[in-house]
């Protein structure tokens, strides 16, 4: 379960539609409680794609080394990460299982026509296994 203020969930949305016609993204972070992913911040994040960024992302290198650093000196953990899917729903594509980690919860929401629209997330429950639903509370 991850657990995100409503001001975090306005934040990926409005991120979404911001970028609309291509896909956003960004990173999660906070702290994990009795099991719970507790956000505490969401940070956009640039996608660096070069190709087709109306259906891919990719979070630069060195961005990644960054975040784990951050990680070290802040106490905040990378709890996942999330992008928009431009006009197709909010469930994960054969690539983004390709690229997919286990543990990390991706949040994907659905822009229609700029329009933020449904959010889910998601994790793999191990590395050789497809997704999984992963229950978001808004607090």
């Amino acid at each position: 379960m991850i657990q995100l203020t409503q001001a975090q969930e306005q934040a990926i949305r409005a991120h979404g539609a911001k970028e609309f016609p291509l896909e956003c993204c960004g990173a999660i972070m906070g702290v994990v409680q009795n099991g719970v992913k507790i956000v505490q911040e969401i940070r956009w994040l640039v996608n660096t794609q070069e190709n087709e960024r109306q259906r891919r992302f990719l979070i630069a290198p060195e961005t990644m080394r960054n975040l784990m650093a951050e990680e070290v000196h802040t106490g905040k953990t990378v709890l996942g990460f999330y992008h928009s899917h431009p006009n197709h729903p909010a469930v994960p594509s054969a690539t983004d299982r390709l690229w997919a980690w286990e543990w990390w919860t991706y949040i994907i929401v659905s822009v229609q026509n700029g329009v933020p629209a449904e959010m889910t997330a998601w994790r793999l429950e191990d590395e050789l296994a497809d997704f999984a639903e992963e229950a978001i509370v808004i607090i």
